[in-house]
């Protein structure tokens, strides 16, 4: 560390005051030692360090919470053919076979949706068949979409996150409380 103090001395990482006022040139005058008030201490320099992850920490939550979602790019789902349950990396795929009018079921799986805290609808009706939530976590505000169509007689719910390759389940978790609210409307596995 380098610092030009006030009285136009240079002082470097050893603590040690250079004068330049008198010598412009290769030669260096006498050193001294530097007074204590004029030169940032560790803890002050501590104390930036700590500041500035802190205003980085805030920039990448603001990030996460701010950034703009591509509807189009999270309103879609796979086509399946058969009910089961595929769980991947940041994602989990439900597929029920209906066991009432798809119009119903989706109204369920709908009210039950919104009814999830910090659960919003981005796009989507039960009149259109097909419907996409984002639900954020509750600390840090990470999104995870959740697409919920029926394609024939199959009940499709699609779970992914946004940010990250591994969700620890909560995706899951929460389609399979979806699924559990939903009881004679679809048929078990």
């Amino acid at each position: 560390m380098v610092a030009i103090l006030r009285c136009g001395c240079l002082v470097t990482t050893r603590f040690r005051c250079v004068c330049l006022r008198s010598h412009l040139g290769l030669e260096w005058a006498a050193q001294r030692p530097y007074l204590p008030l004029e030169l940032p201490t560790k803890g002050l320099c501590l104390m930036r360090l700590i500041a500035l992850i802190f205003v980085l920490f805030l920039g990448l939550v603001a990030y996460i919470r701010l950034a703009p979602t591509q509807v189009t790019k999270w309103h879609t789902l796979p086509n399946v053919t058969e009910p089961g349950d595929v769980t991947e990396a940041g994602s989990f795929l439900a597929v029920r076979q209906i066991a009432a009018p798809a119009a119903e079921v989706l109204a369920a799986v709908e009210q039950r949706a919104l009814a999830t805290p910090r659960t919003v609808l981005l796009k989507g009706s039960v009149a259109e068949g097909m419907m996409t939530f984002q639900t954020r976590s509750a600390v840090m505000g990470f999104p995870d979409h959740t697409t919920v169509a029926v394609q024939g007689d199959l009940l499709v719910i699609y779970g992914r996150l946004r940010f990250g390759k591994a969700d620890l389940g909560v995706n899951r978790a929460r389609v399979a409380g979806w699924l559990e609210t939903l009881g004679p409307l679809t048929a078990p596995l």
